[in-house]
């Protein structure tokens, strides 16, 4: 197998390989992350027609693919099709994708197979067998219609999200350090290759959908899955904040605000792209290209972008080099540049980066991180607010935030991690985002459509049922007790399964869980044997809550869990952690002393 050549572009790199841990309460403090990163995952693939390797020439080659959590499909680069012969008689429509500079129309192929080879494009021999690579399977690739001068030398080609979706994406950045590229590996779920107890902090994801119910007239879906995003990024600059959702995107090389995110945290009037570059109201700029062409867009040098872990501490990153342009209605993308290595485009500065280790696991929405010891951290930071005092407004959140001394976890339903839609005697089912009804939050989740469906069975429940998945840290193993807050309207929709890390707790209706029927939302803990809602989790660290419906029709507003069995839930906020100074797992009054000692007022 001849494998193509890549020229990579580096610059030498230190990064100290001790690792460090934090706690919650806690910050990891992680300064001068720049505008671009040194290196990006891209693996070599092939791409097939049935048993036959698609040529160029005589010779079956290998392509490059960048292997990219912020594509929801595929791209083939137009030089790539041209040279494997993928043309008219291959497409069988068209679709138009959004992109970092605009809109872009490609065609839509008939399905082809994709296969890779884990590594990097330096670790593949120049010829390897085709038994090396892994096949994914049949998918409807996006074929571009044009290409710009650096496609000739160095033409974009992506597999995204439907292949990301099926594995653990582990990425290890260190031989950067050595002048050598990044490793990527894809590994099937539960590998032991996997570097699960090497992992020092875990970010919770969302995966979203962002394409349309349908395509739009006259066009054709290509094969596509949904990208995961990171919910509550702070950005900070100047005493201002803003809270945004940030799309995580292994295939930008830089990291992206929204123009309104800009202006909410005062780094610009404007509220137009061409107003800000016309008044030069930015601190650099840069052209970026992708879907859509290119475009120029302002950079700024930011105070903090502050990312929460599921074990309570946050990850700041400080003095970062961020730029701004609206991509597809999205607050920010968090880009590799935050992961791995980074060059600046603004001042004499490198990004040493920060992690040994990065593990992406869209299926159960978590990404784990192992952090370099030149990370340090700071024990508590009572200025919850983040507007450079502690003083009343401080002591506000915290005591919304207070739980007394229980460990306790509150969750929204709609921020759950996936929710994956109904299939064979569940078909057409799946839980849907409402709003109003009395619920708390951005709304709740109803499972519809409420047509009398019951789903029950040993393994017909995994299988079939409509999946959520809540990715929850727990500080210690041990039995939590489950409460739900829910609503029914009558026995035919009052019941759902739950269980951990994707294993239902039981099968029978005496072991679902039940909620208030007729009276809307309340909270509640029982069987329909009228036991408690218990979850036995067998080790301490991140694992996933699941529900699964029973019976449609069923309405889920806010999940609790609770260490302590006596616990009976009034209406606690959703658990953040910032107020835990001490670290316990709760917010109790020693929290209240740390905060009263740092006091300074307004």
């Amino acid at each position: 197998m001849q494998a193509v050549q890549h020229v990579a572009r580096w610059a030498f790199v230190v990064v100290i390989l001790v690792p460090s841990v934090a706690t919650a309460g806690q910050e990891v403090i992680l300064p001068d992350v720049c505008t671009a990163s040194w290196d990006q995952p891209e693996l070599y693939g092939l791409i097939k027609d049935g048993n036959d390797i698609l040529p160029f020439g005589t010779e079956d080659v290998a392509v490059e693919f960048f292997v990219d959590t912020g594509a929801s499909g595929f791209v083939v680069s137009k030089v790539i099709a041209d040279a494997f012969g993928i043309g008219w008689a291959d497409f069988e429509g068209y679709y138009t994708e959004t992109g970092i500079a605009g809109v872009e129309i490609g065609d839509v192929t008939r399905p082809f197979t994709i296969k890779l080879i884990n590594g990097s494009l330096w670790t593949v021999p120049p010829e390897v067998p085709e038994a090396d690579f892994d096949d994914y399977g049949e998918f409807n690739l996006w074929a571009r219609r044009t290409f710009d001068e650096l496609e000739l030398w160095d033409p974009v080609n992506i597999v995204g999200m439907p292949i990301i979706r099926q594995c653990v994406m582990d990425i290890d950045p260190t031989p950067i350090a050595e002048l050598d590229r990044l490793r990527t590996y894809l590994l099937p779920h539960g590998d032991p290759n996997i570097p699960t107890d090497q992992l020092s902090a875990h970010v919770a994801l969302r995966l979203v959908n962002f394409l349309p119910d349908e395509p739009p007239p006259g066009e054709t879906f290509p094969s596509s899955a949904d990208n995961p995003v990171i919910p509550n990024i702070v950005v900070r600059h100047g005493g201002h904040s803003s809270v945004g959702t940030w799309l995580l995107d292994t295939g930008a090389s830089a990291s992206f605000i929204s123009i309104a995110q800009a202006n909410a945290i005062g780094l610009t009037q404007y509220t137009s792209l061409d107003d800000i570059l016309n008044a030069n109201d930015f601190d650099f700029s840069t052209e970026v290209g992708g879907i859509g062409g290119t475009a120029v867009v302002p950079g700024y040098l930011v105070d903090q972008v502050r990312v929460p872990t599921m074990e309570g501490f946050e990850l700041v990153f400080d003095d970062i080099e961020l730029l701004v342009i609206d991509v597809a209605g999205l607050d920010g993308v968090f880009g590799m540049n935050c992961l791995v290595p980074s060059l600046s485009l603004y001042r004499e500065a490198e990004g040493p980066g920060y992690f040994e280790r990065i593990v992406i696991d869209t299926a159960n929405a978590v990404m784990g991180l192992d952090i370099f010891d030149d990370a340090f951290i700071v024990q508590s930071n009572p200025d919850l607010d983040g507007d450079g005092d502690v003083d009343a407004d401080d002591a506000a959140i915290m005591a919304a935030e207070m739980t007394g001394p229980i460990r306790l976890t509150v969750l929204e339903a709609e921020h759950y991690g996936t929710n994956t839609e109904g299939s064979g005697t569940a078909e057409g089912w799946g839980w849907v985002e409402q709003t109003g009804g009395g619920s708390i939050g951005d709304g709740y989740l109803e499972a519809l459509p409420d047509a009398g469906l019951l789903v029950g069975g040993s393994g017909v429940i995994e299988s079939d049922s409509p999946r959520l998945t809540y990715p929850t840290y727990f500080p210690e193993a041990g039995a939590y007790f489950l409460w739900l807050k829910g609503a029914a309207d009558d026995a035919g929709d009052d019941s759902v399964y739950y269980g951990l890390d994707g294993v239902v707790t039981g099968t029978l209706a005496s072991e679902a869980a039940r909620l208030p029927i007729g009276s809307g939302f309340g909270w509640l803990s029982q069987r329909g044997d009228g036991e408690r809602l218990v979850i036995d989790v067998p080790s301490a660290g991140v694992h996933t809550l699941d529900l699964w419906f029973r019976e449609d029709g069923a309405k889920i507003d806010r999940l609790a869990l609770a260490a302590a069995e006596a616990y009976v839930p009034a209406e606690p906020p959703e658990t953040r952690h910032i107020a835990d100074l001490d670290g316990d797992g709760d917010v109790d009054v020693v929290d209240f002393a740390i905060l009263a000692e740092a006091f300074t007022g307004p």
